[in-house]
């Protein structure tokens, strides 16, 4: 099981890394999360 955890936390932190070099691109990615939640929000 610690093997797991680790590996996720591995996966997150580069996931991380690549969506703060994405944000710098345009819109931050929170930006697009955040657009993306309110989209889904409006359909209900």
């Amino acid at each position: 099981m610690g093997r797991v955890t680790d590996t996720t936390i591995a996966i997150s932190s580069s996931t991380r890394t690549r969506l703060r070099t994405f944000g710098k691109m345009g819109d931050t990615f929170e930006d697009v999360l955040i657009s993306l939640m309110d989209e889904k929000e409006k359909k209900k």
